[in-house]
């Protein structure tokens, strides 16, 4: 991850889409770790109050390691010349996985990522997946989402497709 943030940091606008496109699948491993690779610390603290222990997760080195290598990345997409539609399906993956992350600082970094550049677009095509991470942060993050496709218009496709079955023309 670290070689993979060195190179998005030094890459030309021209070729980083491309270098992410093709690295999009390894590195979403990391940035996403729902396999929980990266070891987070736990630090134990008694309570003033009594003599219960409490278990507080801390950042570890990994999770630091990873964080900086996704600052370096998401620092190279906002230098890209413009994020439409096009370049967020071309970096779903990527995007997808910073969004739905287990690591609480690679999502902060998503979210400020995605509102200093897809956020600040007049209008833009969703992909699903990201479409549907973003629907699940939206209720608790802070996000700018443009043109976002509301969640009555698919839940009322949903329902007729379920009571009228697939020949309904839902358009």
């Amino acid at each position: 991850m670290d070689a993979l943030g060195d190179l998005s940091s030094r890459s030309p606008p021209t070729s980083l889409v491309a270098l992410l496109k093709r690295t999009q699948e390894g590195a979403g491993v990391w940035i996403l770790d729902s396999d929980h690779l990266v070891k987070t610390k736990v630090g134990i603290k008694s309570s003033a109050f009594s003599s219960t222990l409490i278990y507080i997760p801390q950042h570890g080195e990994g999770v630091v390691q990873i964080a900086n290598a996704w600052t370096k990345i998401t620092d190279a997409i906002a230098r890209l010349p413009q994020h439409d539609g096009k370049i967020l399906a071309d970096l779903a993956t990527l995007i997808k996985c910073g969004l739905e992350s287990r690591l609480k600082p690679i999502v902060n970094l998503s979210v400020k990522s995605w509102n200093l550049t897809f956020g600040e677009q007049e209008s833009i095509i969703y992909p699903k997946r990201v479409r549907g991470a973003l629907k699940r942060l939206r209720p608790i993050a802070d996000l700018r989402l443009p043109s976002f496709p509301d969640e009555l218009e698919d839940d009322v496709k949903l329902l007729l497709y379920t009571v009228f079955g697939p020949s309904t023309d839902m358009s």
